[in-house]
């Protein structure tokens, strides 16, 4: 509420600076006789502009500010968040220490996740996609979801649609009662129609998230932790085909490893050279399965 106001401050001040000066410019013809005067005004609606310019700018750098000590804070408070590479996996050690806990009575047949890395920069937008395909083991409305991502983006900005592909309908999706809409999201997606144990479903949930993957080399995940349990899981990586990558490795790191532990190299795709895949038959629950790229 008290940004609300504060942005709703800097806009009608803006609005007025901007009107002050249109007027000061038209009255010219009035004050002809005494140009310092006119001048004055002038001069004392742009600095007034110019001013509501300079504090809209302070108040972005205090956002961003206030939202890098936040995650510092969190690091100094969980000072046993373990590092993969020179990337602390706070998202991960979240979902294990229970501070996230999604919790949806469903078994999947299959959970894939796509991630297509988006073009230019060196700090790259990236597209990730959702499947999953089982059944419910109780009944429920809702389907719940825990999204991450590097940049501080609402939720209303990352073009977030989830699709019910056994009805080919759209569902409603929005952040939980508990207002998280920060780097970590907890999302609620309603179904039109009461689930029972027993039924069957195919969702299909995709996003766009800015500035979430390094050029030059980064990670994605699979975070096993949506189901009771999970039979197949696919992650792959789509990469622009600018980019070269010498080296792609897939890892595990399950609630009992200290580290992530490598599992394997992974090659392109024989059908596609920018597509690079990791299958896993029984993923262990609750562990976190990484592609990284370099």
């Amino acid at each position: 509420m008290r940004n609300s106001l504060k942005d709703t401050f800097l806009i009608v001040s803006g609005f007025i600076g901007f009107v002050a000066s249109i007027v000061t410019l038209i009255s010219y013809p009035l004050f002809a006789e005494n140009k310092k005067i006119w001048i004055l005004a002038l001069a004392a609606a742009v600095l007034f502009f110019v001013l509501i310019l300079f504090l809209r700018f302070i108040q972005k750098k205090n956002k961003e500010i206030s939202s890098l000590r936040n995650r510092l804070e969190f690091l100094e408070k969980e000072r046993n968040v373990p590092f993969f590479k020179k990337w602390p996996l706070i998202y991960a050690h979240m979902w294990r220490s229970g501070t996230i806990r999604p919790d949806n009575p469903v078994i999947l047949d299959l959970f894939e996740v796509k991630d297509e890395i988006l073009p230019n920069g060196r700090l790259r937008d990236t597209k990730a996609s959702f499947y999953f395909k089982g059944k419910f083991t109780d009944a429920t409305w809702q389907f719940i979801l825990t999204i991450g991502g590097d940049e501080n983006t609402s939720f209303d900005n990352l073009n977030f649609v989830v699709e019910d592909l056994r009805t080919n309908q759209r569902l409603n999706a929005k952040i939980a009662d508990r207002g998280r809409d920060e780097t970590i999201k907890d999302i609620i997606i309603s179904f039109k129609n009461k689930k029972e144990k027993g039924d069957t479903f195919e969702l299909q949930i995709s996003w766009t998230w800015p500035k979430m993957l390094l050029e030059l080399r980064d990670y994605i995940s699979l975070p096993n932790v949506y189901s009771k349990s999970t039979h197949k899981a696919i992650l792959s990586l789509q990469k622009t085909p600018e980019m070269k990558f010498n080296n792609v490795e897939a890892y595990k790191y399950g609630p009992q490893d200290n580290e992530p532990v490598f599992l394997r190299n992974v090659y392109a795709d024989d059908a596609n050279p920018d597509r690079y895949t990791l299958e896993i038959d029984q993923p262990e629950m609750n562990a976190d399965y990484l592609l990284y790229y370099e």
